[in-house]
């Protein structure tokens, strides 16, 4: 690996990717408590947060490199399906867990193309896409759902006083649409250059 590629942004996305089986486990292997659901989600947070940090350096500080721009989009899938999956296998017995499965393959099905695609534009135009706003709103909307999933049974329904799951389900659906449509979007914008 090349100097340049060991900037602190790209270091800090790789960092994202280290830290997610730490945030898998907190998921899976702690009780379902209020105490230790609020844990699990600030250290999703935290995690998270490296990808707003990593980005601002680049910008700021003119660090900006292709592997950072290939990198940082694989780095926030990793989180994110990391997640899922240690919530899915918590939950999978239930409505919510069976809905999941179906939004977790949607992700899957829109990663893997929009990858393949970037793959070709890379190899065909030498060119590395960054991820597009409508992308880094299907992000945020992922990331904000992993906190929902995890807080809602502990802390939302309870303080709230709403139906079991209900913030979760919207989420889902949330989740759904934003990702269809980003991925719609990446190759409506792509394919026409």
């Amino acid at each position: 690996m090349k100097k340049k590629y060991l900037n602190l942004p790209n270091v800090l996305t790789m960092l994202r990717i280290v830290l997610v089986p730490v945030c898998m486990a907190l998921i899976l292997y702690t009780p379902e408590t209020l105490g230790s659901r609020l844990v699990a989600a600030g250290v999703f947070l935290l995690i998270s947060f490296t990808d707003l940090l990593d980005g601002h350096i680049a910008r700021k500080y003119h660090m900006v490199t292709d592997f950072g721009k290939f990198l940082d989009p694989v780095a926030d899938k990793v989180l994110i399906l990391g997640a899922f999956t240690a919530i899915l296998a918590v939950t999978a017995d239930t409505l919510f867990g069976r809905l999941l499965v179906w939004v977790i393959f949607l992700i899957l099905l829109r990663e893997f193309s929009v990858t393949s695609l970037r793959l070709l534009l890379a190899g065909r135009e030498g060119k590395v896409v960054s991820a597009s706003l409508f992308g880094k709103v299907k992000t945020v909307s992922q990331m904000v759902a992993v906190c929902v999933f995890l807080l809602e049974p502990t802390l939302l329904s309870p303080f709230l006083g709403t139906p079991d799951r209900l913030f979760s389900y919207l989420f889902l659906a949330v989740v759904s649409v934003t990702t269809l449509g980003s991925g719609i979007q990446y190759f409506i914008v792509n394919l026409r250059k």
